[in-house]
């Protein structure tokens, strides 16, 4: 079997709720030391086996597995297509930035994040999603073996969280698409879920982010629209700081030390090509809130098919009959900031905003030396001038909600690269010289920065051509006789599709929509023929049947009594 040479199953146990666990590569370092152990290793499985029933995770060496052999694989291939999930570890970040992109649709050229998972499923309103999760292989900062352990352990038991429960962790989204309309049969659409993440260690405490960046691509395609053909880009932002780790102390936390602790956070989101214009970005406001709505609502025109007939073009080849309709998406939430503000920071065509601690000490003050929120007043005698503790939201989790919509400017036909930025801001307030009251104050500020730029697959929501739709029994077939039609791309599908069929008579009733895999260019549809009354006094009916993507395709079907 071409580029399965070497697989071999790695674990079968409980931790892995008894499904297979298979690699491609070599597999060494303490990354993979740890998910031996984490995984509980099994029996070891044949490659062949494992391609013909996909195992539940493949773990993949990307230092030694290329690029080329990571997207021929047919064992990775059939996992990912199986709504299982793929696990690529790579130290050079080659493998992740050249082989993972074909696979997903949505590349990083992040080469810090030396991890990745990924997998290809349905949304909660049975759409096709691509599920991407980044990581660093290692923390910044000068870490010991026992940290870098630890670490190594959260990553691997996000991929044991998984195997059990489908998703590696809870979903911040969940408000948003518990809610989401179905997409009617002919919407053109893809969407990403990327997460990354960033994390230092400190010494003593690891402080970091992670973010999840959901990307909603929609083609507006209706005649209607004067600017004709054109993308949609919705992009929501839902992130987490955290100072440490939940296990952790801080380094210093007493009356007279508070370190460290999140004072701000900043994101952002920018692109990377001229092609995209802003629409709309939330929060908007510029000046500090502390209740926001963050979400994206808007209209954009669709051709959908309708009662499709003959028309001058003749049959396979018609447009009349496509139906424009205007399709509305909203997912907005409004969210509360405890002790906390946020305002809207971002210029032109690049939306960002920054999330900061506003009580009891307002860490945007100018003189916040001098702020009685930030250190207490002189008044208080022995304990004048301490460092006031920081707030819950400080000293623990904070989530951040943001959203914001491109459209391109006309058709794009090529990749577009956005820029994901963040940067938390760490404070550390302390009083080193205290006989009975606070006569220096000392400040000190650390940031966390990450920055990643996505590159999202726009043509995977452009139409390729129909080529032929055949009937198994022929183009006439006698009343009561049900039909399989096999429908052709011209080219391979760019994503998950669901065209919708009609037909023009009620003799002949169709499925009333034909589903293609990615990748694959043929799938089939059935067909119910009907005789009776349906027929009146002609001895045959020829019936139109239509598969519309992005416009109709029709083919003649006789129905004979």
């Amino acid at each position: 079997m071409a580029g399965c040479a070497a697989v071999a199953a790695i674990g079968t146990g409980s931790a892995a709720a008894s499904a297979d666990v298979v690699t491609v590569g070599k597999v060494d370092g303490r990354l993979f030391d740890v998910l031996r152990r984490e995984l509980r290793p099994g029996p070891a499985r044949a490659a062949a086996r494992a391609a013909a029933r996909p195992p539940r995770l493949v773990v993949v060496d990307g230092e030694h597995t290329s690029p080329s052999r990571l997207r021929r694989n047919r064992v990775i291939r059939a996992t990912a297509d199986g709504e299982r999930w793929v696990l690529v570890v790579d130290p050079t970040a080659r493998t992740l930035s050249r082989g993972v992109r074909p696979l997903t649709g949505i590349g990083s050229s992040q080469k810090r994040l030396a991890a990745a998972m990924f997998r290809r499923t349905l949304d909660r309103s049975g759409d096709p999603v691509v599920e991407v999760y980044r990581w660093q292989l290692k923390p910044r900062g000068r870490i010991g073996r026992a940290a870098l352990h630890r670490y190594h352990r959260r990553i691997v038991r996000t991929v044991v969280r998984a195997l059990r429960t489908g998703r590696p962790a809870a979903d911040p989204r969940s408000a948003r698409t518990a809610a989401d309309a179905q997409l009617p049969p002919g919407v053109q659409h893809a969407r990403w879920i990327e997460h990354w993440a960033a994390s230092e260690w400190l010494k003593c405490q690891t402080a970091g982010f992670a973010e999840d960046i959901t990307i909603d691509l929609f083609l507006e395609n209706s005649v209607a629209q004067p600017q004709g053909t054109r993308q949609w880009i919705a992009v929501y932002v839902d992130g987490n700081a955290a100072p440490k780790e939940p296990s952790q102390q801080f380094c210093a936390w007493n009356d007279q030390e508070y370190r460290w602790w999140t004072a701000a956070v900043q994101t952002g989101l920018e692109p990377r090509n001229d092609q995209l214009a802003l629409r709309s970005s939330s929060p908007s406001t510029p000046n500090d809130v502390t209740t926001y709505t963050s979400g994206n609502t808007f209209s954009f025109g669709v051709a959908i098919s309708g009662r499709v007939g003959r028309n001058e073009e003749g049959v396979g080849g018609g447009i009349e009959g496509g139906v424009d309709f205007n399709w509305t998406e909203s997912r907005s939430k409004s969210y509360s900031l405890p002790n906390w503000a946020v305002r809207a920071v971002g210029i032109h065509n690049a939306p960002a905003w920054r999330f900061h601690a506003k009580d009891p000490c307002d860490v945007d003050e100018r003189s916040i030396s001098n702020d009685p929120g930030c250190f207490k007043t002189q008044g208080e005698a022995i304990n004048s001038g301490k460092p006031q503790p920081p707030n819950a939201a400080s000293r623990g989790n904070f989530d951040y909600h943001a959203a914001a919509l491109w459209h391109t400017k006309s058709r794009v036909t090529k990749p577009v690269t956005i820029e994901a930025s963040a940067r938390i801001e760490l404070m550390g307030f302390r009083c080193p010289d205290i006989v009975f009251v606070c006569v220096r104050r000392d400040i000190h500020n650390h940031w966390i920065r990450g920055k990643q730029r996505l590159t999202i697959d726009l043509p995977a929501v452009l139409p390729v051509p129909i080529s032929e739709i055949a009937f198994d029994r022929g183009d006439t077939v006698r009343a009561g006789t049900r039909v399989t039609a096999t429908v052709r791309l011209a080219s391979p599908a760019p994503t998950d599709l669901a065209l919708p069929v009609s037909s023009d008579s009620p003799v002949v009733v169709p499925d009333d929509h034909v589903e293609f895999d990615k990748g694959k260019s043929t799938a089939t549809f059935q067909a119910i023929t009907r005789g009776g009354s349906s027929l009146l006094d002609a001895s045959a009916i020829t019936a139109v049947v239509s598969v519309f993507y992005a416009r109709p395709y029709n083919v003649a079907l006789t129905v004979e009594r």
